[in-house]
């Protein structure tokens, strides 16, 4: 009776384990597919926008010259959308990878005694292995996000948003600091 309890224990344990992964590759991918979504959606209204700019322009210029001119409209403060596509992508990997790996840990504590024999080892005063880790994985969470946090606030909110290219890059670089001071 102890080894069927055990066994079934542990399946039970592992089919939560599976679940709990396809339901974070599956919100990866949604979440993934939503922010590509948004970036062909503003490299489209971009695009518009400049081919309205050249036209503009060849109207004023047609009495002058037959031919098209093409005007170059890009800032420098502004981040192109492959940078945004990239940094997006890599927040967002992290914080499920993350998460998932955080979930599943959680399940299983109860089951394997890890966490509690890595909350006895003691590293410096007060500070045991368990919280060194959970500092470490806090840490490389937050590096991700200072250096990333451009990307996702310009797809996310700031592209959306009526406003300049200075005013959203004084906007994300205060939000890394923020991200920073934390």
């Amino acid at each position: 009776i102890g080894f069927f309890l055990t066994a079934s224990h542990l399946s039970l344990q592992l089919f939560a384990s599976t679940s709990i992964t396809l339901a974070f590759v599956i919100s990866y991918w949604m979440a993934y597919r939503w922010y590509a979504v948004k970036a062909r959606q503003l490299a489209l209204s971009e695009a518009l926008k400049r081919r309205q700019v050249r036209l503009k322009q060849a109207e004023e210029n047609k009495e002058e010259t037959s031919e098209l001119i093409s005007v170059n409209t890009d800032d420098e403060l502004e981040l192109d959308i492959s940078s945004i596509g990239d940094q997006t992508r890599h927040v967002l990997k992290t914080v499920f990878a993350l998460g998932a790996i955080v979930a599943i840990s959680m399940l299983w504590a109860e089951t394997l005694p890890l966490f509690t024999a890595l909350n006895q080892i003691v590293l410096w005063s007060d500070v045991t292995l368990l919280t060194f880790c959970k500092a470490v994985l806090v840490a490389i969470l937050l590096s991700v996000a200072v250096k990333n946090l451009p990307g996702l606030l310009e797809l996310s909110v700031l592209r959306t948003k009526m406003l300049d290219s200075g005013t959203r890059f004084a906007i994300t670089r205060l939000a890394q600091y923020v991200v920073i001071g934390v």
